[in-house]
This record gives C-alpha cells, structure tokens and sequence, in this order.
C-alpha cells in the first residue's frame, strides 16, 4: 500500500487535534498504517518552538525560521520514513500555518521561498471556523493564550488560510460538531 500524507490545517481552535486524532481511528480500522504527527514536532527544535509560542521572546521572522528547522527534522526523521514504509501519515499543522500565520507580519514570497523544498501533501484540509469560535474553544481547553490567539489576529490569519485554499486544498466548515465535522473530512479522504 502507498503511504498517504495528509495534513490537517486552521486557525487555533478549529479542531485539528480531535479530527486528526478520529481520522487515524478510521483509517486504521480500514487497515491502514498510521503516524500521527503534529507541528511543531516533538523533537528539541519543536519543543523550543512551543516554548517561543508560549513566552514570545523570538521577532517572527526567527519564528518562522525556527518553525522551518523544525519541520525539516520533522519530514527527514518522521514524515519521509512513514511514508516510504507505506504508512499513513496524519499531520496536525505543517507548511501551510507558517504561511497563514507567518504572513500576517511576514512577506508572503519569504514564507513561500522558505518553505517551498518541503514535501508536498496528498491532501490538505482546512477546518475553517470563525475566529470567535476558535478562541472559545482555546479558552475553554487552556489557562493561558499563546501568541496568536488573540481575536483579530485569529480572524487574520483565518483570511489568509482562505486565500492559500486553491487547487487541492480543500476548506471543510468546521463550525459544527465533531461528529458533523468528521463526517466531511471522511467524505473527502475516502475519495482519496
């Protein structure tokens, strides 16, 4: 069986986490192989990334070429080798939020020259909801905000997500329930 990378993508709050999460369920009841993974990964470079998020002590334009070496790890260590072993690999985040997010302060041509050797997905999804919606369900997992989230700034980021949604990348109303929201992404990769 080919492996299959699929990337799950959105504005913090949309509900990446718990439909990647259902995904790799699904695809595995199915008999597929699955790595589930995340960015920023769980190697050094991510965890200081997270820790950026948090603490705000970087420019963006460092962020951003942090977010890159973590990534790079992330595809070199993890991504290309599931692949390569036919597995499924289910990403929460990949090179499309440093475009989002990135250019909301960042030349949109720098994030795309920065990212453009990465490996491109089989699919990506945006869940795509409302910045409101996003930041209520963020205050209601979590104690503290990070960087981003921040209403207007999530309401930004959730027009360029929309902007960058051409050719396959394909926008799925995430506003919903789980279940409604799942039902969806599951339409889309089964015709995958």
């Amino acid at each position: 069986m080919k492996g299959l990378f699929i990337v799950l993508e959105g504005i913090d709050g949309s509900g990446k986490g718990t439909q990647t999460k259902l995904l790799s369920e699904y695809l595995k009841k199915r008999g597929r192989r699955v790595l589930l993974t995340s960015e920023p990964s769980h190697s050094v470079v991510g965890a200081f990334a997270r820790e950026q998020l948090q603490h705000r002590k970087m420019s963006q334009k460092w962020m951003q070429l942090l977010f890159a070496a973590d990534r790079q790890h992330h595809v070199e260590n993890d991504i290309l080798p599931a692949l390569k072993a036919g597995k499924t690999v289910i990403c929460d985040r990949y090179s499309l939020s440093s475009l989002a997010y990135g250019s909301v302060s960042l030349p949109l041509s720098w994030l795309k020259k920065l990212n453009h050797t990465f490996p491109r997905p089989d699919l990506t999804i945006i869940l795509d909801v409302p910045a409101e919606v996003g930041l209520k369900r963020v205050r209601g997992q979590r104690r503290s905000l990070e960087l981003y989230e921040r209403k207007n700034l999530l309401a930004k980021v959730r027009r360029n997500y929309l902007a960058l949604a051409k050719g396959d990348i394909k926008v799925v109303d995430a506003s919903g329930s789980k279940k409604e929201t799942f039902a969806a992404i599951k339409m889309i990769v089964d015709k995958l």
